[in-house]
């Protein structure tokens, strides 16, 4: 099995997907517009209002901007890229000028599907059930104080609550109508959440607003 790319060479070939770039171009966005986690953030249309002026930092640009360390570890990125076939280097007078490939894109596609499936499993969504709406003679405080890692089960909560017709006291207190269904409880259990979770009934509201 092939190994997997890396952010760094992934983002490379996210940026030669949007077309043909000269080496020099590619490693001053890369390496002289503000660090690694700021140009992936950066759109097609940045890129491209980025070269008209990059001629404009190279002149201004002294010797102790252009890292020399730098550019030799970009040159052994795009050598190692060019070695797996990613990528395409053709000399246009004198500039070197990089293509993807099509196995490029593919690792390229591989890296993103990579990433999204690490999403997903770290920040999970859980669609809120319908559960049936019993009246409660008092009224019902729930609160709950879920930790900020779980937050996903927070949202789910309250979006729970909010379709029990229960209405927010404050963030993590509710009040409401409506016996807890045993279901959601069961719920709460099956994802571990049921310990951060406190149920009251009201018989007296005293200075409990409606």
């Amino acid at each position: 099995m092939a190994r997997p790319i890396s952010e760094l060479n992934a983002t490379i070939l996210k940026m030669l997907d949007s077309g043909t770039l000269a080496m020099n171009d590619l490693f001053d966005f890369l390496f002289l517009s503000g660090g690694i986690d700021y140009h992936y953030r950066l759109s097609k249309e940045n890129y491209k209002a980025f070269k008209h002026r990059s001629w404009q930092r190279r002149v201004a640009m002294n010797a102790e901007h252009h890292k020399s360390e730098e550019k030799q570890h970009f040159y052994n990125l795009m050598y190692r890229l060019h070695n797996q076939g990613l990528v395409t280097k053709e000399k246009q007078g004198i500039k070197t000028m990089l293509t993807i490939t099509k196995k490029g894109i593919e690792k390229m596609r591989a890296f993103k599907k990579i990433i999204l499936q690490k999403n997903n499993k770290e920040k999970p969504r859980i669609a809120p059930r319908d559960y049936q709406k019993i009246k409660s003679p008092s009224s019902i405080i729930i609160s709950f104080d879920i930790p900020e890692k779980e937050k996903y089960k927070r949202a789910w909560l309250r979006s729970v609550l909010r379709n029990l017709n229960y209405k927010i006291l404050h963030e993590s207190v509710w009040i409401g109508n409506t016996i807890p269904p045993k279901e959601l409880l069961d719920d709460c259990r099956r994802m571990n959440m049921i310990q951060y979770i406190h149920i009251f009934a009201v018989f007296k509201k005293g200075t409990i607003a409606e």
